[in-house]
Parts: structure tokens; C-alpha cells; sequence
């Protein structure tokens, strides 16, 4: 029998459930109140919406309340989804594989320019307060059949009400998930438990695969024998910027001042970048893929441009000031510069 100070475990993940819908989802309530209306059938889509999630995670969360388990499973989450809530929110991010990618791949530098006082202030309200309400709390836990019938009762209750306003809201839940596909991206927890399994299938995927060679018949034309002055090409790759922004692009401001001094230069107008995450766009850039095509665990199991060059006798050197080549550079000789 609990005891007054004590509560039960479906008290607990009803709670926990709550925070994780209020708490760590502002940025999914807020686009969702600008993409539906304020009159009654969207009041009611907005209800529904947040009910059926607030049960599917009281349905994982039940199904994790057991002794030993819950508590840290929950913590984790509250401390992962602070730092999550607060680069959707500063930085306008949708959580996926690709930006899973990002985050597994960055190196120190990079981490060390995304640290600031304002995410230590999400981490501690969000994250450490919470955590540490959850861990003093006393949860009374039944005897192991008994709490499996409880189980049993949360999940069926969820299931019903998941499945009453879902078919009481059918039209309108149908075309919301229809044309926003991003709402599953906005979902925290779930969209960086979604993006991690991604992400960690692609690895699992390409370490499976044969890794492919390209342009095996490359090589230097004639007129390499006869060069008599070394030749040396430098391609210097910068972050991914908007094209009509710049004004050697036609920007009716002047924002390259300093290129327009440049006497012959070339400005191509018709060129886009794979990506804006550094993961994709470097690696599909040096691809022979192209930017509608590019598949990153393809990518990750074939050579490149780089190898190409160097199969043909040309000198390749990789010269590095930040993040790294993500893998474009892998079979050529690299060079860190960043200190």
C-alpha cells in the first residue's frame, strides 16, 4: 500500500507526459496555431492533436515504469530534450537524420561556438530542476502482475481516446498530417529518437555495403607530358550562403565589396549548394551524384571527386580550418590548419 508520500507509477508517467507535451513542445504548439484556424473545428483539431500525442507518450512511459528503469530513462529524456528545445527554438532547426548527422559528427570547435548562457538557462529549468523533482519523488510500485494489469488499463484507455478523437477529427487530422509533414519533425522527444534510429540505421546500412570505386579509367591527357611549369588548383569550399543576398550576384546592396575589387572575377549565377548541413553538402559537392540525386550512405560507400584526381597522378591535399571533410577526404593526404 503507498503510503501519503508516495504516488504510483501512472500518476508519475501522466505528469511526466504532461511536461513533455507542455514543456519541450512550444515550438511545435506555436506553428501549430499558426497553420490551423481559431475557429471551433480548429480548436477541436488542435485538441485532438495534442491529446493523441500526450497518450502515445503516456503509453511508452507506463510501459517503462518499472523500478530502476523509469527514473533514469525519464531523466534522460528531460535533460536531452532541453538542449534539443533550445536550438529548435534560437536556431528555426527541424530534427531529422540529416541534422542527427550534424550533431554526431561536429567536432570540439564547433561545439564550443553553440555554448552559451542561454543554453545552460534551458538545461537547468528544463532539464536539471525537473530531474531532480522526478529523482526525490517517491513512486510506490505494485507487485509485478498487478502493475502489468495497470499497464494494461493506461494503454487500453489511451488506445480508446487516441482512437476516438482521431475518428471524431478524421477530415481535419487527415489533412493536417497530409500537408505538414514537418509537424513529425517538431515532436519532441520523439523526433531526435526518430532522427538517432535514422541515423543509426544508415551506419548499420553502410557498414553492410561494398565500398564502390568510380573513374577507375581516369588519367592525364598527353598534354601533361609536354607541361613544362607545375600547375596547382586551390577550391576553397565556405559555408552555404543565399545567392540573393550577394551583390556581385545583383543584390541591390552592396555586400561584397571586397570581391567587386577583384579584377576578373567570374561570378556563377547558376550553381546551388546540395545542402545547407555541412554533412550533406560537402560530401555530395565532391559526389558524382548531383543535388537531386545525392544519397548520403551511397555517398559514404563510393570514392569521390578527390579519389578520381589522385587515381589520374594529381597531388591532392586537403587543407582543413573547421569541420572536417566528412569522409570526402578520407583516402587523400589532410592537413588540420584549424590552430
Amino acid at each position: 500500500m503507498p503510503t501519503p508520500r508516495t504516488v504510483r507509477p501512472e500518476v508519475v508517467t501522466l505528469l511526466a507526459s504532461a511536461f513533455l507535451l507542455l514543456g519541450f513542445n512550444i515550438n511545435l504548439w506555436q506553428h501549430l496555431f499558426a497553420i490551423t484556424s481559431s475557429d471551433a473545428k480548429g480548436l477541436a483539431m488542435r485538441f485532438a492533436f495534442g491529446l493523441m500525442i500526450f497518450c502515445v507518450f503516456n503509453i511508452v512511459l507506463t510501459l517503462l515504469a518499472f523500478r530502476r528503469v523509469f527514473k533514469p530513462v525519464v531523466i534522460a529524456l528531460f535533460m536531452i530534450s532541453a538542449g534539443v528545445v533550445y536550438f529548435m527554438t534560437e536556431y528555426g532547426v527541424m530534427i531529422d537524420a540529416g541534422m542527427f548527422r550534424n550533431f554526431a559528427e561536429t567536432n570540439v570547435t564547433e561545439v564550443q561556438g553553440l555554448l552559451s548562457f542561454k543554453l545552460a538557462l534551458y538545461i537547468v529549468l528544463l532539464g536539471v530542476l525537473p530531474s531532480l523533482i522526478l529523482w526525490k519523488l517517491p513512486i510506490s510500485y505494485r507487485r509485478w502482475h498487478l502493475e502489468l494489469f495497470s499497464k494494461l488499463v493506461v494503454g487500453v484507455v489511451c488506445c480508446v481516446a487516441i482512437g476516438g478523437v482521431a475518428l471524431a477529427n478524421y477530415q481535419g487530422l487527415s489533412s493536417l498530417f497530409r500537408n505538414h509533414h514537418e509537424l513529425r519533425l517538431m515532436v519532441v522527444p520523439s523526433n531526435y529518437i526518430g532522427a538517432s534510429l535514422g541515423y543509426l540505421s544508415e551506419q548499420v546500412i553502410s557498414a553492410q555495403r561494398p565500398f564502390a570505386k568510380i573513374g577507375e579509367d581516369a588519367k592525364r591527357s598527353a598534354d601533361w607530358a609536354t607541361h613544362a611549369r607545375k600547375s596547382l588548383t586551390v577550391l576553397v569550399v565556405g559555408e552555404s550562403a543565399r545567392a540573393e543576398n550577394f551583390g556581385i550576384l545583383g543584390y541591390g546592396r552592396d555586400t561584397t565589396p571586397n570581391l567587386n575589387k577583384e579584377s576578373g572575377l567570374v561570378a556563377f549565377t547558376d550553381v546551388y549548394s546540395c545542402g545547407t548541413e555541412t554533412a550533406v553538402s560537402v560530401p555530395c559537392m565532391f559526389s558524382n551524384m548531383g543535388r537531386k540525386n545525392y544519397n548520403a550512405t551511397k555517398a559514404r560507400n563510393q570514392e569521390g571527386l578527390l579519389d578520381v584526381l589522385k587515381r589520374a597522378g594529381i597531388e591532392v591535399v586537403w587543407r582543413d580550418n573547421q569541420a572536417g571533410c566528412k569522409g570526402t577526404c578520407d583516402r587523400v593526404t589532410f592537413q588540420d590548419v584549424s590552430n
